[in-house]
């Protein structure tokens, strides 16, 4: 499942138990509008992390990539597989690499009912602000809860914490400290947030999906500089027009 802000790529997932490992086939759809290449895939899950590498995938093409998780879950239940996505864009040949995440939720050996439910206030960013994920109990319990923030590339986490005590009862809020750092302005930005209880027999993970807006640039001068640029161009052209009459007037 992944984002509908600034996202290009459609996951899904297919888990198959072997012998001591877990084999993933991950659907990779590219649909975006334009190929992209040197992509790297980064699976994780339950702290165990495996990866696989395209050296290109078309626009509207999808692929099939495997991942190998070694080793046993601590428990049985549901569980958040989490996808990094690297990739450079065709064009331009220098450009930089992006990156995107994704997730599916899996159920592995029990199939039990949230614990918690999960939201993200909405928040514009600047420079640096705080995205408060609320959570709630959904089963009437208290619970201590583990949270993990996952955003694109361009804009960073500078606190958030890792574990929140949520009441049988009402609403917490954990503040999320952001920070801009080459994230576009003026566009929403993918936010996923993981959530469940640390304690108890079985895995019950709960995701919020939201977006950051990211505000547009304050200042006037990039607002002007296509209308600055244009104008140096015809005084450019006005200037070169002049020099050329001026050589071709015969002299006295």
């Amino acid at each position: 499942m992944a984002l509908a802000a600034e996202l290009r790529f459609d996951v899904s997932a297919e888990i198959r138990k072997g012998a001591g490992v877990l084999d993933v086939e991950v659907r990779l759809h590219n649909r975006g509008d334009s190929p992209v290449r040197a992509l790297f895939l980064e699976g994780e899950l339950a702290g165990r992390r495996a990866d696989a590498e395209l050296a290109a995938l078309k626009a509207g093409e999808a692929r099939v990539l495997a991942l190998r998780f070694p080793g046993y879950l601590p428990r049985p239940g549901r569980y958040a597989l989490t996808f990094r996505i690297e990739y450079r864009p065709d064009q331009p040949a220098e450009a930089l690499p992006r990156d995107e995440w994704a997730f599916v939720l899996v159920e592995l050996g029990a199939q039990p009912q949230p614990a918690l439910a999960v939201r993200i206030e909405p928040l514009t960013l600047d420079v640096a602000g705080t995205a408060n994920v609320v959570l709630e109990s959904a089963d009437g319990a208290a619970h201590r809860a583990g949270v993990r923030v996952l955003l694109p590339s361009g804009v960073n986490v500078l606190e958030a914490p890792l574990e929140a005590d949520v009441p049988a009862a009402g609403e917490v809020r954990v503040p999320v400290r952001l920070v801009r750092g080459d994230a576009p302005r003026g566009r929403p930005h993918a936010m996923i947030v993981i959530a469940g209880p640390v304690d108890g027999p079985l895995e019950r993970a709960s995701v919020a999906k939201g977006e950051i807006q990211i505000a547009s640039d304050p200042a006037w001068l990039p607002r002007l500089r296509p209308g600055l640029a244009a104008l140096g161009a015809l005084l450019l052209l006005a200037a070169i027009a002049l020099e050329l009459r001026a050589r071709r007037r015969p002299r006295p």
